[in-house]
């Protein structure tokens, strides 16, 4: 992190905004972020760093996987707010006024949480993955149109934030993988779809790729899901011994039920039975087409005793 000796006085005659959440609550909330990004930045660096220093018979099948997963992971990034000349407090021994101005994201992020917190606060019907597309799509563009790499979706923006129209709510999230749905999980029971159902839900190519639902099936009863979309949502069904919907080889050619993968936006549908004399649960796992960034998707699942 570059530092300059420029004196600063960082107190303001600006009012105080109470927004609901106390001093401490708002410290804990900024460290916690923090701790994030930079965990985040510094799983970035490493995984580059082995990228190019990997050696001996496996080098190209890593250095490809590494390239892929530092590609990935410096892709997600959502949004940048200022982190340049921030006023900080620092010890005597380095200035003697006690302050200081300081450069780097340690200082962006604690903002955006600040941010994250002030708007749930004033919006506390938004759930976290439409608190999430409130921000970002809030951001003031800047740099290319859209989303890129240097700047996410643009600098954070506040007010904006907080007057914009929040997106339709994405039932059951996080859910990107079996271990989020099953018991002791995000909570003790796990994550169930009731059924008959039928949902409204979004994929995104770098927050949500993936929607795995839980569903119980009763012994000998069928199961039978489809998605609808205007873009292409693929769809798999997978069975109760599935430890994730990445699996290879051996666990894969015996988890995977059935998959539907057709081209555009024709709808998916998958179906299984459970031979077996106990109930259980399978997985229905909707994932986006190759090539596609975004989509909404209906899906529909239904189970029949016999």
């Amino acid at each position: 992190m570059a530092k300059s000796k420029t004196k600063s006085n960082p107190k303001s005659d600006a009012p105080a905004i109470d927004i609901g959440i106390g001093e401490k609550q708002r410290a804990a909330i900024a460290k916690g972020l923090s701790s994030l990004l930079a965990d985040t930045y510094t799983l970035y660096l490493t995984t580059h760093n082995f990228h190019w220093n990997v050696t001996g018979p496996s080098f190209n099948t890593l250095h490809t996987m590494f390239m892929t997963q530092y590609t990935e992971l410096w892709g997600a990034l959502d949004l940048v707010a200022p982190g340049t000349t921030m006023p900080v407090a620092v010890p005597t021994f380095e200035d003697a006024s006690g302050y200081s101005n300081l450069d780097g994201t340690s200082f962006s992020a604690p903002l955006v949480a600040g941010a994250a917190a002030w708007v749930w606060t004033v919006r506390p019907q938004l759930d976290p993955p439409q608190l999430q597309d409130v921000l970002r799509n809030s951001a003031r563009d800047v740099g290319v149109h859209g989303w890129d790499p240097d700047t996410g979706f643009g600098i954070l923006s506040i007010p904006a934030a907080l007057s914009r129209k929040a997106s339709a709510k994405d039932p059951q999230e996080p859910n990107d993988d079996i271990n989020l749905v099953r018991p002791h999980a995000v909570t003790a029971s796990g994550t169930r779809l009731p059924t008959p159902a039928r949902i409204q839900a979004r994929l995104d190519v770098t927050e949500d790729p993936e929607d795995v639902y839980r569903v119980w099936v009763p012994a000998h009863g069928r199961i039978a899901a489809g998605t609808r979309s205007a873009a292409n949502v693929n769809l798999a069904l997978w069975g109760p011994r599935t430890k994730t919907v990445y699996e290879r080889s051996g666990a894969l050619k015996r988890d995977l039920l059935a998959y539907s993968q057709r081209s555009g936006s024709r709808p998916e549908l998958v179906s299984a039975k459970n031979g077996t004399s106990h109930g259980a649960y399978y997985f229905v796992d909707a994932f986006l087409g190759k090539g596609v960034g975004e989509a909404a998707y209906s899906l529909k699942v239904s189970v029949a005793r016999r």
